[in-house]
């Protein structure tokens, strides 16, 4: 009974618990367990590791607070041509499973959770897998013959090679051998037209053949007129292997659509013959598969044939033609700009709609059970990115124990990382995760303000988990800069790509104090479950990442920090001049949800399944036990019947449904659509009679329809800077966060439900905890700023009230300031930014600024002091003693205490990026260094630039 039971849970896709979710408690958000603490993806060399150093690097993890690594054997960023690469290349070896076995051990020790990629490299797969277990791809072959033609041939063989294609260099597929194709169906049809790359055909005239091929040969009278397109369809392996694997055995990708295959893969890479399996759950928690970038031109899977017309209705041989369009599962072209070999009419998107959702279901079925099967029997999660493919992304991410986004696939657009976390939080995931501080061509431009402020935006959008990209273990062959081996950025490949949060990088020092905010915050934003007041309808498998539009109102897209980067704005603006239907989606709706948002809004995604699982009482959409207040419909374009005859069924509850544009008027499936789409349209006639049921024409008349929401903390006004993200404890009290997503100071009015007995606002960045003094409560927040605030029922926190800030008169500022950088030394300086300064612009030294002023002292005053813009972080000293450092604004600090009577010393350390000492190092035509050869105009600012102040402050 047991075993069933477990496996209907699996098979519902409720799964079992992952992680023990708690209420906020006061002294673990000061002090949080090392487990919170971000993670780090932990690259090594291939197997060329030692057990002492890698023993080493897991303390250091322990020591700077890092919460956890994901171990990641790559071969990316390695010199090919270096004299020595076997170690390098020894990955699947007892060598290997013995140095995890010994970072296992340490980790054991010292309190480090560990998870494992699926392997070396990406996708999952491995010299191991056998071509029959290996992804497939669909292919055809044709010919032409004339009307009336009496056909006596070879049935059409396939021409594919793909043995030659490579991606940034390294070869994408194995040669793959042709025998290996197997026949699924061969048609003819009338040529109508050609146009584009594309065959037209008239669907009227298609005849199946499979019954007129015997021994190889088809035998086929043509009917006379016009000339008749012969289509034979395949399925073969694919060849592809893992990308930047470390091996130089043959591999493959592993059939993400054959769940054995899948399975066997892990029990080679996990299972009891690597000795892992005495680790399983301490301290080995997961095993990851990133993004699934499959370089595949259809994916179809062995019983694809059977499977489609068990789900769909209807035999797909006839229309397999329609899906012919190569390159579309490459997840480097993401189908936005593949042309279809073949087409039949306007209504082929239904049956790419059909087969998408096939491939999506069996997807699911046969990798993410299989996967979560295999793990969670052996007390092990499965930690997953799933998009890259055509799929039901917030199904799919909630079919993973912990599902993860990413900030470098669709430019980390808010679209793709909502879509992630709702998945999370609709099916009940506890923890979701997210590749944190992947850019492209910005390494060396990751700072701890840039770290915090990219942190807030995740954590608005629903992120509790960032792991960090990543961690290059220590490498030096004498072949990269004097960093070593930074794997993402190296002279031999043509690409950089941030961040290398290694003992290299210039704020390792600050690591500690950087990770326990990301713990404080992340702490909280596990406690109770999450709560979002609506559901906003997305309908959409196909959404690959170049079809996710940006938000008009987002920030730092692309990893673009806004008015600190040289480079990279503007996107959140650009004109897309041929939307497809889901840009035309994306364009529509955001001006929406960000009405929602300065409304106090909080909204996830809602898929097909989801919605199907839902129910409305009291006032509430219920989905797996999960309440939402509302539905909103924006400007869909097609909706299945099933599901359109549950909002119906909800909308008759008295569930809110809030209808933006048109409503729905056809569904998206082929089988009898005239009829089905008639059905929709009638559906929605009669949803439109709902009690609760609105429907509107522009966003802003959504404003009114927000204001009957029940907000038990409630905005004063509309704030259209704020983000956030909200949490539901067991006995009815809420946390929310809070983000001000603007580059200016600003001010929001709170008022608390009287329900609530007591508030208390909570700093991530100091642990400190204040108490509000009323159900009013005033709130100021720095630029890309945050607070939590913490509303119970039971207010029992010891907290002061908040202080609050007090403007004070300028008394100081020092102007003639001494610096030393590195082997530079400047007497009587003004304080300037470095790339003003022919000898300090590409220097990345850290920087003594120091400087003397009188003082004329109030000792009923308290002082201030302002350092202004400062890049990146600060440590003062005033008079030789320690004030105190500032990773990120506002640069103050008080000083009273340190402050003496008539002449005083300041002095300033200051740290800049790496990034301007590695462009300085290309520009000088260092071989080392070449990856930055030409981009002298992409340097950070750099020193103090101030104005540096210090104020006097009385009552």
């Amino acid at each position: 009974m047991k075993r069933f039971f477990t496996a209907w849970l699996l098979l519902t896709g409720i799964g079992l618990p992952c992680f023990a979710q708690q209420d906020l408690d006061a002294a673990l958000f000061r002090e949080p367990p090392l487990s919170y603490g971000p993670f780090t993806r932990w690259w090594w060399p291939g197997n060329d590791v030692n057990e002492q150093e890698l023993r080493r690097e897991v303390r250091l993890f322990v020591e700077k607070k890092f919460g956890g690594v994901e171990i990641q054997p790559l071969t990316v960023g390695i010199n090919p041509a270096s004299h020595d690469l076997d170690r390098v290349y020894s990955w699947h070896t007892p060598s290997f499973y013995s140095h995890v076995r010994a970072v296992m051990e340490e980790a054991v020790k010292t309190g480090l959770t560990v998870d494992m990629n699926g392997g070396s490299g990406w996708p999952l797969g491995g010299p191991f897998v056998k071509p029959a277990e290996s992804m497939l791809t669909m292919e055809s072959a044709d010919t032409v013959v004339a009307g009336g033609t009496a056909v006596n041939m070879p049935v059409p063989a396939l021409q594919t090679d793909y043995s030659a294609i490579t991606r940034n260099g390294n070869p994408v597929y194995n040669p793959v051998d042709l025998s290996q194709a197997r026949l699924l169906s061969i048609c003819a049809a009338k040529i109508t037209g050609q146009q584009k790359g594309t065959a037209w055909l008239d669907p009227a005239s298609v005849v199946q053949l499979q019954l007129h091929v015997r021994a190889g040969r088809l035998r086929w009278k043509a009917p006379a007129g016009g000339e008749w397109k012969i289509i034979a369809m395949y399925m073969l392996p694919n060849g592809e292997k893992p990308m930047y694997i470390g091996t130089r055995q043959t591999s493959l990708v592993t059939d993400h659509l054959n769940a054995k295959a899948v399975e066997d893969s892990y029990t080679q890479l996990f299972g009891e013959g690597t000795g892992l399996n005495r680790y399983y759950g301490k301290p080995f928690r997961a095993v990851f598969n990133d993004s699934k970038e499959f370089i595949t031109s259809r994916h179809i899977s062995a019983d694809f044939i059977t499977q489609f017309k068990k789900r769909r209705g209807y035999d797909v041989r006839p229309w397999l033609a329609a899906n012919m369009i190569p390159n579309y599962n490459n997840a480097y072209s993401f189908g936005r700009d593949t042309v279809p070999r073949y087409a039949f009419s306007a209504e082929d998107w239904r049956l790419h709609y059909d087969y998408n959702l096939t491939i999506s279901e069996l997807y699911k079925e046969n990798f993410l059970h299989a996967s979560r099967r295999w793990m969670e029997r052996r007390g092990l999660q499965h930690r997953t990115q799933e998009y890259g493919l055509m799929v039901d992304i917030i199904g799919a991410s909630g079919l993973a124990s912990i599902p993860e986004a990413e900030q470098l696939s669709a430019g980390g657009s808010d679209g793709l990382v909502k879509l992630v976390a709702s998945g999370g939080h609709l099916y009940n995931r506890p923890v979701i995760a997210q590749e944190s501080y992947v850019f492209s061509q910005r390494a060396g431009m990751t700072t701890p303000q840039k770290i915090k402020a990219f942190a807030n935006k995740s954590f608005a959008a629903g992120i509790n988990q960032l792991v960090y990209h990543g961690t290059s273990y220590k490498y030096q062959t004498g072949e990269y800069g004097v960093e070593g081996w930074n794997t993402w950025s190296t002279p031999f490949r043509n690409f950089n790509y941030a961040s290398n949060f290694s003992e290299s990088y210039n704020y390792w020092n600050y690591m500690g104090e950087i990770n326990t905010f990301i713990a404080r915050s992340q702490y909280a934003l596990r406690a109770g479950k999450p709560r979002a007041d609506v559901l906003v309808y997305f309908p959409f498998i196909d959404a690959g990442p170049s079809q996710f539009v940006y938000n008009p109102e987002e920030t730092f897209v692309n990893g673009y920090f806004e008015d600190l980067e040289p480079f990279g704005g503007g996107a959140t603006k650009k004109r897309i001049p041929d939307p497809t239907v889901i840009q035309q989606w994306f364009i529509a709706t955001w001006p929406l949800l960000n009405k929602l948002e300065a409304a106090g809004l909080t909204w996830d995604y809602v898929n097909d399944e989801s919605l199907l699982a839902a129910s409305h009482a009291s006032g509430a959409i219920t989905v797996r036990g999960n309440k939402y207040q509302a539905l909103v419909l924006s400007g869909v374009p097609y909706m299945p019947v099933e599901t359109a005859e549950q909002v119906r069924r909800l909308a008759e509850k008295g569930a809110k449904v809030l209808i933006y544009g048109k409503a729905p008027a056809k569904q998206p499936g082929f089988r009898n659509y005239r009829a089905n789409d008639a059905k929709v349209a009638a559906i929605f006639t009669a949803v439109a009679k709902g009690p609760q049921v609105r429907q509107i024409q522009a966003p802003e008349a959504a404003q009114e329809w927000c204001g009957h929401m029940n907000m038990p903390v409630r905005f004063e006004q509309p704030y259209n800077f704020i983000r956030q993200a909200q949490r539901e404890m067991k006995d009815g009290s809420r946390l929310h966060f809070f983000w001000n997503k603007s580059t200016a100071v600003q001010h929001i009015s709170l008022r608390i439900d009287k329900k609530f007995s007591q508030s208390y606002l909570l700093d991530a960045e100091t642990g400190q905890i204040t108490r509000n003094a009323g159900p009013i409560v005033q709130v100021e927040l720095q630029p890309y700023s945050a607070v939590f605030l913490y509303a119970t029922v039971a207010g029992n926190i010891t907290a002061p009230l908040p202080a609050g800030r007090k403007e004070g008169r300028v008394v100081v500022q020092p102007s003639v300031w001494q610096i030393k950088a590195g082997t530079v030394q400047l007497e009587n300086s003004r304080l300037f930014d470095w790339r003003e300064d022919s000898v300090l612009q590409y220097s990345s030294a850290a920087a003594d600024y120091s400087a003397v002023f009188p003082l004329s002292m109030n000792k009923r005053a308290s002082y201030r002091l302002s350092l202004g813009a400062v890049y990146f972080t600060a440590a003062v000293w005033i008079n030789g003693q320690y004030a105190g450092r500032r990773l990120w604004p506002p640069y103050e600090l008080d000083v009273t205490r340190l402050l003496k009577e008539g002449e005083n010393t300041i002095r300033v350390l200051v740290t800049p990026a790496n990034r301007n000492f590695f462009v300085g190092q290309g520009e000088k035509g260092n071989p080392r260094y070449q990856q930055f050869r030409g981009l002298g105009k992409t340097l950070l600012p750099a020193g103090i630039t101030g104005p540096v102040l210090i104020s006097e402050i009385t009552d």
